[in-house]
C-alpha cells in the first residue's frame, strides 16, 4: 500500500534532505513550510496518511498549535520531528499525540522505523477502537435483549388483549389458559372468571360440528370459516367468523388451540343499512333535474348522478374514470380545472359555462365543494350542475328590456324624475336638465330642488300618497328652476317596487303647460 506524508519543515534544506529519504525509501511526500500551509494542506488532501511535524515553524503558528488544528479535523498519525530534547517539550508533545517524537539528525534508520512503528501504533489504535465499538454494541445489543424478554409477557398481553379478533387460547385438555377481553364482551361473560375451566362448561351448547373441530385442531389442521352461525343460550344467533389452530410446545408437541372469532352481526347490519342508505340516496339523486357528480383529487369523476343524464342523452360511463379534459375537451375544460384547483384547496366556488347547441347555447352553473377524508385532508370534491339556459335567456331579456327603458327616459322630451321615500333625487334625464337648468351630477343624491318653499307640504303629501302605492296622473302644480323662474307643469307620478313588492322609490313624469 502506498503512503503519504506530509512533511512540516520551515528549513529548506533539511526539507529536501528527509522528502529525499522518505521517497527513496517508497513514500509519497506533501510538503509545508509553515503551520498554516500544514493545516490547509491537510485539511485538503485525503490521500495524507501520516504528518512529521517540526516544532520551531519560525513566526505564525507553531508545530505544537499545528498539529491541535489538524488532529481535531482528522484522525491520523502524526510524529513531532525536532531537535529539542527538553522534557517539558516532549511532554507537551504526549499531552498531543503518542505516537512518536524524532530527535533530528538520529538517522534515516530511526527516521523510517519511528514512521512505520507509527502506522503500526494507528492501526492497532483503529483495531482496538473498532473492537471497543463492536463491545458497546454488542452490550448496547445485550441489554435490548434483555429488556425485550422482560417485556415479552407484556407484549404478548397486548398483541392478545387489542387484536380485532377476540382470542381464546387452550391448553390440549381444552382447559383456557388465556381469555381477551374482547372475547368475554363479544359472548357476554364480562365479569366471568374462565382462566382453568373446560371450553364446554363454560359454552355447554357448543354444537358437535365445533367440537369435531377443536378435535381436529388437537390434531394438527388449521381451520376456518369465513361465515358461520352461533346460536346463544337466549335463542338469538350470532354471525360468526372464525379460525382454529393448533399452538406448539418448544419440543414440537401440540399444547393446545388458539381460537380467533369475530362477531359479524353487527357489521352485516350496518352493512345492509349502508346498502339501504345508498339505494335511498340514488333514487332522490335520480330523482333531480340537476346533475350530481364527485371527482378525486386528480379530477377523475368517480361518481356521476341525476336526470340530466337521461335528459341530454348521456351515461354515468360516459363520465366514470374521466377527466373533464377527456369528457369535454381541453378548451371547455380548463374553467372546471380551475374550479377544482380551489375546490381541492378547501374552498367552495360556483361558476357560470355554457357548450354550443343546435339552439344556439346551453347555458350552466356548476358548484364544487371539498371532500374531505377521515384525517380531515381534501381528497376530491362533489358538484351540483344546472341548466341555467332559461335564467340566462331571462336576465338577457331583462337587460334588453332595461337598456330600453333607459333609452325612452334618456329620449324623452319631457323631464323624468326618480326620488327615494326621503325626497333624495335618485334619477334625472336630460330633458330636466335642460327644462330645470341643474346638471344630473349637481342632484343625484340631494333633495329634489325644483319644489318652491310654498309648495313643501303639497309636495310631501304627493309623496306620501305614492309612498302608499298610489299612482298621480295629470296633477297640476309649480316648479322652480335653477334661475329662480317658476313653470307650471302637469305630474304624473307612480311608486317604484322591488322584487319583493316593497315601495322603494318613486318616479314622476313632467309635462309643461
Amino acid at each position: 500500500m502506498e503512503h503519504t506524508i506530509l512533511l512540516v519543515e520551515d528549513e529548506a534544506i533539511i526539507a529536501i534532505a528527509e522528502e529525499m529519504t522518505l521517497r527513496r525509501n517508497g513514500y509519497e511526500v506533501l510538503i509545508a513550510k509553515t503551520g498554516e500551509q500544514a493545516v490547509e494542506v491537510a485539511s485538503e488532501s485525503n490521500a495524507i496518511d501520516l504528518v512529521l511535524m517540526d516544532i520551531d515553524l519560525g513566526q505564525g503558528m507553531t508545530g505544537t498549535e499545528a498539529a491541535q488544528t489538524i488532529l481535531k479535523r482528522r484522525s491520523l498519525p502524526l510524529v513531532f520531528l525536532s531537535s529539542h530534547t527538553e522534557p517539558e517539550i516532549v511532554d507537551l508533545t504526549e499531552g498531543i499525540t503518542s505516537y512518536g517524537y524524532i530527535v533530528k539528525n538520529s538517522g534515516e534508520t530511526v527516521l523510517l522505523a519511528s514512521i512505520r512503528m507509527a502506522y503500526r501504533l494507528f492501526e492497532a489504535h483503529r483495531t482496538v477502537s473498532e473492537q471497543n465499538r463492536q463491545i458497546a454494541e454488542s452490550n448496547r445489543e445485550l441489554r435490548r435483549t434483555n429488556d425485550e424478554l422482560r417485556w415479552w409477557d407484556h407484549i404478548m398481553h397486548d398483541v392478545v388483549e387489542y387484536d380485532p379478533s377476540a382470542i381464546a387460547i387452550l391448553d390440549d385438555g381444552l382447559r383456557f389458559m388465556y381469555v381477551s377481553s374482547r372475547w368475554k364482551r363479544d359472548y357476554g361473560l364480562p365479569d366471568e372468571e374462565m382462566i382453568g375451566r373446560h371450553h364446554y362448561e363454560v359454552f355447554p351448547e357448543i354444537p358437535q360440528r365445533w367440537r369435531e373441530v377443536h378435535r381436529r385442531a388437537l390434531a394438527g389442521e388449521v381451520l376456518r370459516a369465513e361465515e358461520d352461525r352461533f346460536t346463544r343460550p337466549d335463542g338469538s344467533v350470532d354471525e360468526v367468523r372464525w379460525e382454529c389452530r393448533p399452538w406448539y410446545r418448544s419440543n414440537g408437541s401440540i399444547g393446545g388451540i388458539i381460537l380467533y372469532t369475530e362477531v359479524l352481526t353487527r357489521q352485516r347490519r350496518i352493512a345492509r343499512e349502508l346498502r339501504e342508505s345508498e339505494k335511498r340516496f340514488r333514487t332522490i339523486m335520480d330523482a333531480m333535474e340537476d346533475v350530481v357528480f364527485t371527482v378525486d383529487a386528480q379530477g377523475r369523476h368517480t361518481g356521476v348522478y341525476g336526470r340530466w343524464l337521461d335528459k341530454y342523452g348521456f351515461s354515468s360511463a360516459d363520465y366514470l374514470g374521466k377527466t373533464f379534459a377527456e369528457v369535454l375537451g381541453a378548451e371547455l375544460a380548463r374553467i372546471h380545472e380551475q374550479a377544482l384547483a380551489k375546490a381541492l384547496r378547501g374552498t367552495f366556488t360556483i361558476y357560470d359555462w355554457s357548450v354550443p347547441s343546435p339552439a344556439g347555447e346551453t347555458h350552466f352553473q356548476t358548484s364544487l365543494s371539498p371532500i374531505k377524508d377521515d384525517d380531515g385532508a381534501v381528497d376530491g370534491a362533489v358538484g351540483v350542475g344546472r341548466d341555467i339556459s332559461d335564467l340566462v335567456r331571462a336576465r338577457q331579456e331583462l337587460l334588453r328590456a332595461s337598456e330600453l327603458e333607459a333609452a325612452i327616459v334618456t329620449a324623452s322630451p319631457f323631464p323624468i324624475i326618480g326620488i327615494d321615500p326621503d325626497g333624495f333625487v335618485t334619477s334625472w334625464n336630460p330633458a330636466a336638465e335642460a327644462i330645470f337648468g341643474w346638471s344630473r351630477e349637481e342632484v343625484l343624491g340631494r333633495l329634489l330642488p325644483t319644489v318652491p318653499r310654498h309648495d313643501d307640504d303639497t309636495f310631501a303629501a304627493l309623496r306620501q300618497r305614492v309612498l302608499a302605492g298610489e299612482v298621480i296622473t295629470a296633477a297640476r302644480l309649480t316648479r322652480i328652476t335653477r334661475d329662480g323662474t317658476l313653470l307650471s307643469l302637469t305630474l304624473s307620478a307612480a311608486p317604484i317596487r322591488d322584487p319583493d313588492g316593497r315601495v322603494v322609490g318613486i318616479v314622476g313624469f313632467m309635462v309643461p303647460t
